[in-house]
């Protein structure tokens, strides 16, 4: 008889390497499922229909704390570390000053709507509070603002419960895919709008990315990234104090040392949030967070429809002549 511990071990590593084997398919068919269900979604769901069908709850085991305490560090100094502010410059100071302002909008936007609705129903705003309904909004600006790697660490901090945080999930990739409509349709009309703001595009410099990377030493990159995670589980900070630190520690390392191989951080940081999401996995539901997490997925599956829909039809009606072909 396995134990839990050990069969939630199993069961994860069996998730990571579904999840790579899909990501690296050339079929066509799979690259349409995940269009679908992205990656990060479907570490998700694997973990879940296998307890599901096995019968077991595995939510009080303790690779749970071993993600929190081992796991998301390391995707948290990977990615940091991965992240070379020398290539800066193949971007300019423009892009970066309105990454800056987007991220204050973004980081405000979620207070400022609470406000809003407090004020406007107080009994709304009262039941989001007390509910903490709130507490889904927090991880939403993590992924808009960094990624998945800073969803899953607020998540952590803020104690977002598991049904909460699966909503926001695919809420999230509803959003991506709708904002990524809406920018192919602003791509089309680039040449308008950079006439318009008086951007000159035909003289933009580029650079070679061997300009800015020099010989890369991955063993030893792998080696101090390790001997800093146990570092850090030795001293025992609190779990914001390591974050922050391992961020620190991440960029300091990724632009200060020569050898650093941010390649390998980058597949590293990426493997690790994999497996955090297939622990997240593991967690048994009661009816009530089921019947939940039902009602998300099929707002998911209704919301990708919706994309279908509108890219069949600007395929459709890109494809003729005139006024009448135009994109919605």
């Amino acid at each position: 008889m396995l134990s839990q511990s050990f069969l939630a071990l199993l069961i994860v590593i069996f998730t990571v390497l579904i999840v790579r084997l899909l990501e690296h398919q050339k079929s066509s068919g799979i690259k349409k499922i995940l269009q679908w269900i992205p990656p990060i979604l479907f570490a998700y769901i694997i973990p879940a229909l296998v307890c599901l069908v096995i019968g077991v709850d595995l939510s009080g085991t303790e690779i749970h704390q071993w993600s929190k305490e081992y796991i998301i560090p390391l995707a948290i100094v990977t990615i940091m570390s991965s992240m070379s502010l020398k290539e800066l410059r193949l971007v300019g100071i423009k892009p970066i000053v309105l990454f800056v302002g987007g991220s204050l909008i973004i980081a405000l936007l979620p207070v400022v709507l609470t406000l809003t609705v407090q004020f406007v129903s107080p009994q709304i705003g009262e039941k989001f509070i007390e509910g903490e309904l709130w507490k889904g909004l927090i991880p939403l600006v993590g992924s808009w603002i960094g990624g998945s790697t800073s969803q899953l660490v607020l998540k952590e901090y803020v104690g977002t419960c598991e049904t909460l945080f699966l909503s926001v999930l695919i809420l999230d990739n509803i959003l991506v895919n709708l904002w990524t409509i809406l920018m192919f349709q602003l791509i089309k009309q680039s040449g308008k709008i950079d006439s318009k703001l008086g951007i000159a595009t035909e003289n933009i410099k580029t650079f070679s990315l061997d300009e800015v990377e020099g010989k890369k030493d991955g063993y030893r990159t792998l080696l101090i990234i390790f001997l800093i995670l146990i570092a850090m589980i030795i001293i025992e900070l609190p779990f914001i104090g390591v974050i922050v630190i391992l961020s620190l520690k991440g960029l300091f390392l990724g632009n200060f040392f020569r050898f650093w191989h941010h390649q390998w951080c980058l597949r590293l940081g990426s493997l690790s949030i994999i497996t955090v999401m297939a622990i997240l996995g593991t967690c048994t539901l009661d009816p009530k967070q089921a019947s939940d997490s039902r009602h998300a997925l099929c707002k998911f599956a209704y919301g990708r429809m919706f994309d279908w829909l509108v890219e069949r039809i600007n395929k459709s009606m890109a494809g003729g002549k005139g006024k009448a072909s135009r994109l919605y």
